[in-house]
């Protein structure tokens, strides 16, 4: 185990002195340190942190987006007895720990440890650090539960087979594995066929992998197994005499004339109770298929209430399931839709008291409501106030929260809404496991910040600076917050009302000589004429003499009324960083695009780049008029292919993992997927992707193939004037949405590149791929746009951090 020293890097910035300034590179993106979910322990005596290690550092990367599970680090720090943060688990560097849930009672918590290709259950008492390691193999708890406490001493969990199709651990390895053992079957003569049904033959579809139900003994760390099936979620009953779990049946088939949404489970799932006392199970509707995350016990553990979606005797609609069976709450009342660029649907359910409380309209209606169905039948409990926006923010059994016309609200067990502060009160619940609902949250107003429960007013709490991101709320009042400077350092600090501010972590001290680019804000008017705004990241030293090159990274539908996450310094933003564009010279714009419904997907994007970037120039001097690049990642390649296509403006076009051409994207999946189709082929989400999500089309193509065709930019190449850079992985969603342009491209004698990436996913995540595309990406823009680097201009001295002085030193590169 290793200890956290303090560097000599937090006395300089401690003494205000300026550091020399050096420009961000791939190397610095590689080797940045990320802070991950951090919780306190019921009891108050104990704060968990993951971090992880650099993305350069990992033992493997065919995990796809789930690699960084395999650098996860935990510290722990003892809020009684005070002192630095320390390893809690000693640290295995083929390895990756995770952060599960805390005990009750709060003297041990959940760990998960990846190595290789297998996630195991640990459990460490916080008080020794002692850790019991079992031998389940638990899926990531990525919207979905996979183990919970049942008491005290027991632990109840999802476990299944190590080679079983993972949905989460397995979109890397496990298509690699299937496929490199179909061919050699091939090879040798033998079976590798992978025979998939609809309609009529929808028997042929693989049914989806077992899983078991284990009940765990945490002093010693046996296992016994309750119940077998195809389980996918989990909720224990607060009397802890039941587990619910989901159990997943046949993939769902589309209403033929119905819409279909990206939001869609891929399979029917069914309801499970089993007893945790003798493994009794029990399908209360066997018919019944439910909403994904929307269930919720009572307060006594009796009734589980849940949203059917389809298959229920009464039709869709909220029902209560118990051990003596299952029944609709109230048949005319169904769940709503959120509408936007990617409809879902919109359920909620709660409990206030006895009384189940619902998120849901009549039959006849389109506005949501909280309604509460008690025995005499449905209350409309917002009839009176705007709709209200979306789910609840925190609830418990004597109150609920919620949003509603701009205004926080509560609804207590009896009575009407009431408001919580004023307009301007923000809420910001405290962070929790996948199916847990938030009980504590943050408001903050002009008055400053308070603790709020399901109850009401919790206590005053520590006002967060602008930008904080909020990491734990624990009831005592204390909140655990990451604050990064604008050097990129990412500061992890306890905070309490009129309490000094207590270091817990630095990570990424080795950023504070590196010079970033700082956000500038360009206002401007949306396509509509509604004001919007766009981000400009200058490389520092910019002078207005410069005829400085544009990369403009756009992602259609997406507005940012503060600059984007993923552009902040020390963001790990692997596709597209736009750190690193400002750093090789460029100037990089960020637009606001929001795509209106009244619009086809392609109808007016390049116009709407170009309105930003005339309104960028206007506002900074100089920024080229004539040196103008686009680059996008997946819908945002598509964006950029599209403004390649409608303006000659763009001289150069980078479009990385794009959709290129509607017809044949649709209802396409990827190999990663068609694999491993006992995990459920999503086949119904992507058709939905395209008819009513980010894709736009509104009905199939058979019924409009011409808009099919309006809104593909890779069946219009011939329009395309500027040198093209293509970038896909060759486990993405569609490897011809590349090669068919390309071939196009070079059927016309365009300039064009084609970049591969053999055992890449989305998104390219090797280190030494990601090195090769900035590489090669930053070559193609300077033999297109010019060299940026005749700009350079000496870099100003980086400024000392304030809030990096009080602060321990980072994990090192070591872990």
């Amino acid at each position: 185990m290793r200890a956290f020293a303090w560097l000599p890097l937090a006395c300089v910035l401690a003494s205000g002195e300026a550091l020399a300034a050096r420009p961000f590179t791939v190397e610095d993106l590689l080797s940045l340190r990320e802070a991950g979910r951090a919780a306190f322990s019921p009891d108050q005596n104990w704060l968990v942190v993951e971090t992880f290690a650099p993305w350069r550092e990992a033992p493997r990367y065919d995990h796809d987006t789930l690699t960084s599970q395999t650098l996860g680090r935990l510290v722990v720090v003892d809020l009684k007895a005070g002192g630095a943060a320390k390893p809690l688990l000693a640290t295995d560097p083929l390895a990756g720990d995770t952060l599960g849930a805390f005990s009750p009672d709060g003297s041990r918590v959940i760990v998960f440890r990846l190595r290789e290709h297998r996630r195991v259950l640990g459990i460490v008492t916080l008080a020794t650090g002692a850790v019991v390691w079992t031998d389940l193999t638990v899926e990531p708890e990525l919207w979905t539960a996979a183990a919970r406490w049942r008491n005290d001493q027991e632990i109840v969990a999802i476990s299944r087979p190590p080679e079983a199709a993972s949905r989460g651990l397995g979109g890397g390895w496990q298509p690699q594995a299937r496929i490199a053992a179909a061919r050699a079957a091939a090879t040798a003569g033998h079976l590798s066929v992978a025979p998939l049904g609809s309609g009529r033959f929808t028997d042929l579809n693989p049914p989806a992998d077992l899983a078991r139900l284990a009940l765990i003994e945490a002093d010693s760390g046996q296992v016994r197994t309750l119940a077998s099936g195809a389980f996918a979620d989990l909720s224990v009953s607060p009397d802890g005499r039941t587990a619910a779990v989901i159990e997943e049946g046949a993939l769902n088939p589309p209403i033929a004339d119905g819409a279909i949404r990206t939001g869609d489970p891929p399979r029917q799932r069914r309801l499970t109770l089993v007893d945790l006392a003798d493994g009794h199970r029990l399908t209360p509707c066997v018919t019944c298929d439910l909403q994904p995350y929307v269930w919720s016990w009572s307060p006594d553990g009796a009734s589980l209430l849940a949203y059917v979606r389809a298959g229920g005797p009464a039709g869709p609609g909220y029902w209560r399931f118990s051990r003596a069976g299952a029944a609709p709450l109230a048949p005319g009342l169904l769940a709503g839709e959120t509408g936007g660029k990617d409809p879902r649907t919109q359920a909620d359910a709660a409990w206030l008291g006895r009384d189940a409380v619902v998120l849901a309209r009549p039959a006849d209606k389109t506005r949501t409501d909280w309604w509460r169905l008690a025995a005499q039948g449905p209350v409309n409990l917002t009839a009176e106030l705007s709709a209200p926006a979306g789910r609840r923010l925190i609830a418990g059994s004597d109150g609920l929260v919620f949003t509603a016309g701009g205004q926080i609200w509560r609804i207590a067990e009896r009575g009407a809404p009431r408001p919580v502060g004023g307009p301007e009160t923000r809420l910001k619940p405290g962070p929790t496991l996948p199916g847990q609902a938030p009980v504590l949250a943050l408001a903050t107003d002009s008055q400053g910040a308070r603790l709020h429960s399901a109850s009401g007013d919790a206590g005053p709490a520590a006002l967060l600076p602008s930008g904080a991101r909020l990491l734990a709320l624990g009831p005592n009042d204390a909140a655990a917050v990451l604050l990064s400077d604008p050097n990129g350092l990412g500061h992890i600090e306890l905070r309490a009302p009129n309490r000094t501010p207590r270091p817990v972590l630095t990570l990424n001290p080795d950023l504070a000589d590196v010079a970033f680019a700082a956000p500038v804000r360009i206002d401007h008017a949306g396509p509509d004429g509604e004001a919007l705004a766009s981000w400009l990241y200058l490389p520092p030293g910019h002078r207005a003499s410069n005829d400085r090159p544009i990369i403009v990274v756009p992602y259609p539908g997406a507005r940012y009324g503060a600059p984007p996450e993923e552009a902040a310094p020390g963001a790990l933003s692997l596709p597209t960083n736009v750190q690193l564009m400002a750093a090789a010279g460029y100037a990089v714009l960020v637009p606001s695009l929001p795509l209106s419904p009244a619009r086809e997907p392609m109808d007016g994007l390049a116009d709407a780049m170009l309105r930003v970037v005339d309104a960028a120039r206007a506002a900074q001097p100089g920024l080229s008029a004539t040196r103008l690049a686009v680059w996008g990642q997946s819908y945002g390649g598509y964006g950029a292919l599209a403004a390649g296509v409608q303006s000659p403006r763009f001289k150069a076009v980078i479009a990385s993992a794009p959709i290129t051409n509607l017809l044949s994207f649709y209802g396409a999946w990827p190999a990663s997927l068609a694999t491993l189709p006992e995990a459920g082929l999503p086949i119904a989400s992507q058709l939905a992707w395209s008819e009513t999500g980010q894709g736009r089309m509104g009905v199939p193509p058979w019924r409009d193939p011409q808009r099919y065709l309006r809104n593909s930019p890779g069946l219009q190449t011939d329009r395309l004037a500027a040198p093209v850079m293509l970038i896909y992985g060759d486990l993405d969603f569609d490897i011809g949405q590349v090669q068919t342009v390309f071939a196009s491209l070079y059927r016309q004698g365009k300039d064009a590149q084609l970049l591969i990436y053999r055992g890449e996913g989305h998104v390219v995540l090797s280190p030494d791929n990601v090195r090769d595309l900035y590489g090669r990406a930053f070559a193609f823009l300077r033999a297109t746009l010019g060299d940026p680097s005749a700009l350079a201009v000496a870099l100003p001295p980086s400024p000392a951090s304030d809030v990096a002085s009080a602060a321990p030193a980072a994990i090192r590169p070591s872990q």
